[in-house]
């Protein structure tokens, strides 16, 4: 699964007026944004929980409940002839700081009831943080 964020020129809508002084300055900014590598990362930080928003209220409530370092498991899904996903995944999950990922050790695969699809648990990881925890819904999301 894929996410990107896009950013709409506002001048381009119909009617051809000027735009917004603040729409302008916020799509130009988008646009500097997402050309930027070092804001990649964030942006796709931002997608796996729909915005900046949700982003931040899922860091306080971690921050409550959660203790790091711990012991965490993530899934995710995927066609079941897809067989090249699992390797993928666990080479961008070896891109996460501070994860290491044994496809050997941490990955079991169970095929759906009628075999279309496969749930594949990454698991269980010692994650150190919460940032390490959002890295790796990214990656698993990319």
């Amino acid at each position: 699964i894929s996410s990107r964020l896009n950013f709409t020129d506002p001048s381009s809508e119909a009617g051809g007026h000027d735009p917004n002084p603040t729409e302008a300055l916020i799509a130009s900014l988008g646009e500097v944004s997402a050309s930027a590598d070092r804001n990649e990362k964030h942006n796709s930080r931002v997608a796996v929980f729909g915005s900046e928003d949700e982003l931040e209220k899922w860091k306080l409530l971690d921050a409550e409940v959660n203790t790091y370092p711990m012991l965490r498991t993530f899934k995710a899904m995927a066609s079941a002839d897809d067989g090249q996903l699992v390797k993928d995944l666990v080479t961008r999950l070896n891109n996460v700081e501070g994860l290491e990922v044994d496809a050997a050790k941490h990955v079991s695969i169970k095929p759906s009831s009628k075999g279309n699809y496969q749930s594949i648990s990454f698991g269980p990881l010692l994650v150190s943080s919460g940032e390490q925890v959002i890295d790796i819904f990214a990656e698993l999301k990319a």
